[in-house]
C-alpha cells in the first residue's frame, strides 16, 4: 500500500511546491475563474487561490485514498460493480478488493494530475500581460480527463463483468434454466 501511495505523495509535494514557488508571483486578485471562451471571470487573492486548491486536492484525493483504504470492510451491498455476489465473497474476495483498491487509487493520481493541471493554468494565465485568458491546453488537459474517467469505468465494468468460473451450460447472466430462445 505504501508504495501505491508514492505516486499520490509525489503529486501533493509538487502542489505544495507550485504553491510555494508561483504565490509570491500573482497579482492580488489574481484570475482563478475562466469562462468558457477562456476569458477570466472570477478573481481571488493568491493566498485564498492556493489555500482552495490545496483543500480540494487534498479533500478529493485523500477520500479516494480512505475509499480504497477502507472499500474490504464496507458491506458488499454498497458496492455497486456487476456480479458482486460473485467476486466479493468467499476465495475471490482479496483479489477482488486488491483490484477495486488499484482503481480508486488510479482514479485518485488522475484527479491529483487534474487538479496540478489547472492550478498551473491559472498560474500561467495570470503570468501573462493583462487580460489574464486561459490557453488551450487545459481543455485538452479536462479532455484527456473525461477520457480516463470513461475508460476507468468501462474498463472496471468489464473487468468485473463475467464471472470465468461459471459453467458453459448455465444460462444468461449465470442462471440455470431455459432462455427465450430455447423455447419452443
Amino acid at each position: 500500500m505504501k508504495r501505491d501511495l508514492a505516486p499520490l505523495l509525489l503529486l501533493a509535494l509538487l502542489l505544495v511546491v507550485q504553491a510555494a514557488v508561483y504565490a509570491p508571483r500573482m497579482p492580488d486578485p489574481m484570475a482563478t475563474h475562466f469562462g468558457l471562451s477562456g476569458e477570466a471571470d472570477g478573481w481571488m487573492s493568491p493566498v485564498t487561490f492556493f489555500s482552495a486548491m490545496g483543500f480540494v486536492s487534498l479533500l478529493t484525493v485523500g477520500l479516494l485514498v480512505v475509499v480504497a483504504v477502507f472499500l474490504p470492510r464496507l458491506p458488499i451491498e454498497m458496492i455497486s460493480i456487476p456480479n458482486r455476489e460473485h467476486w466479493l465473497t468467499g476465495e475471490r474476495r482479496g483479489e477482488s478488493f486488491e483490484v477495486l483498491r488499484r482503481y480508486v487509487l488510479a482514479l485518485g493520481l488522475a484527479t491529483a494530475l487534474l487538479t496540478l493541471g489547472a492550478t498551473q493554468s491559472a498560474i500561467d494565465a495570470n503570468l501573462r500581460p493583462p487580460p489574464a485568458r486561459l490557453d488551450g491546453w487545459f481543455l485538452w488537459l479536462l479532455g484527456a480527463y473525461l477520457a480516463f474517467t470513461v475508460l476507468w469505468v468501462v474498463s472496471l465494468w468489464r473487468r468485473f463483468a463475467t464471472e470465468p468460473d461459471v459453467p458453459a451450460e448455465t444460462g444468461y447472466l449465470g442462471c440455470s434454466g431455459s432462455r427465450a430462445s430455447d423455447r419452443p
